[in-house]
């Protein structure tokens, strides 16, 4: 059988389908690895595509050994469709989170260090609209140590993958104050 200019065509086009629908994922895992990376400096935030808003369903004021749940409300303010990453696992794979006590970063819990920007599992794209929103829901005291009574300042952050330059784009909440005590 002789290879025609034609099968060598269609081989090319295959393989160039494959890897643009393969490489991006590839990409958006292996860079959240190093990016996730625990840090001690807050990576810029770009607050034109995406708004991250956090809150607490049941007050601002809790006792040390209570869990304190953050909602985490991702909502799509461009004018684009927008693919956020998202695991099958509880993981946290997409997101960064830091609590401060009077100015100072609280280490993260043992689950905090193994997950905080991390990624592990299966993951798929979820893909917002514009206008639309997606609510996760954490218990932020197994992710930061959070056992001292005073005022906390959370952030929390949701990396996205940016499939064109290789780069996890990091997008920073609002602060929430929690007490505890």
């Amino acid at each position: 059988m002789t290879i025609s200019k034609n099968h060598i065509v269609i081989l090319v086009v295959g393989v160039a389908i494959v890897l643009w629908v393969y490489i991006p994922t590839r990409h958006w895992v292996s860079v959240n690895r190093v990016i996730g990376a625990n840090k001690d400096v807050l990576p810029i935030s770009h607050k034109h595509d995406l708004q991250v808003t956090i809150s607490s369903p049941k007050g601002t004021t809790f006792n040390p050994a209570e869990p304190i749940p953050i909602d985490v409300v991702t909502t799509n303010i461009s004018s684009e469709r927008i693919c956020l990453g998202e695991t099958a696992f509880e993981t946290t794979a997409p997101f960064f989170f830091r609590a401060e006590l009077y100015g100072k970063r609280m280490p993260l819990t043992e689950k905090g260090k193994n997950s905080n920007g991390v990624f592990a599992g299966s993951s798929w794209g979820l893909w917002l609209n514009p206008g639309e929103s997606y609510k996760r829901q954490f218990i932020i005291n197994l992710y930061c140590d959070m056992t001292v009574d005073g005022r906390y300042d959370i952030i929390i952050g949701r990396y996205v993958p940016n499939t064109l330059d290789e780069h996890s784009e990091l997008y920073l909440s609002n602060t929430l104050s929690i007490v505890v005590r």
